[in-house]
């Protein structure tokens, strides 16, 4: 099963991680006994392009300016990682070794490819990695590791995950272990596969360090595992990749047709393969696609090209690139995004009011804690661009909070002609000519608190369900109102998440939570014996009068919203979560929160007209 992920903005696939790259040695003094393992395998049924048909070659030299400077020569990081044969199903032992590699850390979404590979089988497999380990920071870490199928994490000889079980993507947390900065630990974790899919990541965490996967920069492989030295980077276009020797290169012009390159596991074609002009040491290997922000490269060379660096011929070489690149996956519709007023279109397309305001566009932001309450009056120090969920990239943020808090000044129009001090149309000593000004709010994932000006106006728990609060006796003067929207979305056991899920695992690839993202607008209705219009719902198109707008379909760059909800605007507020929590809220892939938007309108009263609320269209009010 495959699925992608929108936090930050940019899709992320699990699929099957099949490159894996062999071991061969090769003597020379000066380098650890220099070797390489590898050759990189492409998954099975997967079809590679030919290089041959790719681009035309490019100049005969290019430059290297794109990259960072990187001596091939400095300490390789990663583990050595073995991939291993049963001696018969369900004996999980490590029977025969099928293949050796240099892995940078243990994210592995899916090893059945890779299992195939070594090995031959898909099944019945077992797979080790070992090397050391050093944490950046002195403190006390927590291992958290999940597989498929059972697996065990020793440290220094010493069993702290201990789950050779044969179920599957059931996470297993080690107690604290002090670990000192600069420090390096042996560090060995082995795992196996019985049947069907097969998975593995480990992450850590500590006081100051978020749960994330241990990465690459803590491995070190064991000292006689030997790795050939050469430096390979993605440059920050994403367009070249650049590899680096000891020496000078020569008899590269043979190197394309010998090198393969996967981008998450999928082929990526070799436009050409050229010296660069200011580096005689190093390679430019311009890419048939710009690679992504975040992507895993990984390069093979099979020893055949006739490659040299210095007088020595370049052996196999299979190695993760270090990936660089700032380049983005966009679509043409955000690209053309107004920041500043995004989604501007009124929430109820086939009832558009005279008077309304939607409060789609910057808003001030602050992540938060839990039961943390917000400083009214002051300012906040980062900007977040509503509705897009905070992990989004059109948000402006991209990265994950479970409390937040949002904040924005508006400035009601003299010419509502909104009631002061409580006398409203509904309000105790009612006016006949003061209208009462409602927010309404389509979407905050999952539980949230309003204020205006400092006054709690409404509480809601849900993310699939809109909600109003009238704020008229909230108002203060003719200038700038505040609301202040705390949010709050741990994405806990009893809140409804569909696919979502604090800990992906491989075989149900469920989506990462994304959270809130408020959207409201506010409005303010006529007196209550004004007569209600009939609620009516999507009007075909060949009925519909020229002076109808139609209805808006999804915006890409929107989150996915697998469900729609529907609720009449409601002054109450419903399931009030509780007081003061923590400003944040997150919704899957599908999206976070969505900002308030507030919209005034002088017609019928609001509990006439059903509202949907579709966290797929994003535009507060949908």
């Amino acid at each position: 099963m495959c699925s992608a992920s929108q936090v930050g903005g940019t899709p992320r696939l699990f699929d099957e991680d099949d490159a894996l790259r062999r071991q061969h040695p090769r003597p020379r003094a000066l380098f650890r006994a220099l070797t390489c393992a590898a050759a990189l395998l492409i998954p099975v049924g997967a079809t590679l392009v030919p290089t041959a048909a790719a681009a035309p070659a490019g100049p005969a030299e290019a430059t290297a300016k794109a990259f960072t400077a990187e001596d091939p020569v400095t300490d390789v990081h990663g583990l050595k990682g073995e991939y291993f044969s049963m001696s018969a199903p369900g004996a999980r032992d490590f029977a025969e070794l099928g293949a050796t590699t240099l892995d940078p850390d243990i994210n592995f979404p899916g090893l059945t490819g890779t299992f195939e590979s070594a090995t031959g089988k898909t099944e019945h497999t077992t797979a080790r990695w070992t090397g050391q380990i050093e944490a950046p920071e002195t403190g006390e870490y927590t291992f958290s590791a999940i597989g498929d199928n059972g697996f065990r994490l020793f440290l220094d000889g010493n069993v702290v995950i201990d789950h050779w079980e044969p179920d599957w993507d059931k996470e297993q947390r080690s107690e604290p272990i002090s670990l000192k900065a600069g420090e390096k630990h042996d560090f060995k974790l082995e795992m196996f596969q019985d049947t069907g899919g097969a998975s593995m990541f480990l992450r850590w965490e500590a006081d100051g360090l978020k749960k994330q996967i241990v990465p690459e920069s803590a491995f070190t492989p064991p000292a006689d595992f030997e790795v050939y030295p050469v430096a390979l980077s993605v440059a920050r276009n994403g367009e070249r990749l650049q590899a680096t020797f000891r020496d000078r290169v020569a008899d590269w012009r043979k190197v394309k047709e010998h090198l393969k390159i996967e981008v998450d596991t999928s082929p990526m074609p070799v436009k050409s393969v050229n010296r660069a002009s200011n580096n005689p040491n190093a390679l430019v290997i311009d890419l048939a696609a710009p690679v992504q922000k975040d992507q895993r490269v990984k390069v093979a060379y099979d020893g055949k090209g006739g490659l040299k660096s210095g007088s020595e011929a370049v052996p196999e070489i299979g190695r993760t690139a270090k990936n660089l690149s700032t380049h983005r996956l966009t679509t043409p519709w955000g690209d053309k995004l107004d920041k500043n007023h995004p989604l501007p279109e009124y929430p109820r397309p086939q009832q558009v009011r005279d008077q309304w305001k939607n409060l789609n566009g910057p808003w001030e932001f602050a992540g938060a804690t839990e039961g943390e309450r917000p400083v009214f009056g002051k300012k906040l120090d980062e900007k977040i661009i509503v509705p897009f969920p905070v992990e989004s990239q059109l948000s402006g943020l991209e990265r994950d909070e479970d409390h937040m808090f949002y904040r924005k000044l508006v400035t009601v129009p003299k010419n509502w002609s909104i009631a002061k001090g409580g006398k409203g149309t509904s309000g105790k000593g009612a006016s006949a000519k003061g209208k009462r000004l409602k927010l309404n709010f389509d979407a905050v994932d999952y539980r949230s608190t309003v204020w205006v000006n400092g006054t709690k106006v409404a509480e809601h728990t849900g993310g699939y369900t809109g909600f109003t609060a009238d704020i008229t006796d909230a108002l203060k003067g003719n200038g700038p109102q505040e609301i202040v929207v705390a949010v709050t979305d741990k994405t806990g056991p009893n809140q409804p998440k569909g696919k979502q899920s604090t800990t992906p695992a491989a075989s149900s690839t469920p989506r990462p939570p994304a959270s809130g993202r408020p959207c409201g607008w506010s409005r303010s209705p006529p007196p209550p014996s004004t007569p209600s219009p009939r609620p009516r719902t999507s009007t075909p198109a060949a009925s519909r009068s020229p002076s109808t707008p139609p209805r808006r379909p999804p915006t890409p760059g929107s989150p996915p919203s697998p469900a729609t909800a529907r609720a009449r605007s409601s002054a109450r507020s419903a399931a009030p979560p509780t007081a003061g929590s923590a400003s944040s809220s997150r919704t899957s892939t599908s999206g976070r929160p969505t900002t308030p938007i507030c919209t005034t309108w002088t017609s019928p009263s609001p509990t006439a007209a059903p509202r949907t609320a579709s966290k797929a269209t994003s535009a507060c009010g949908s």
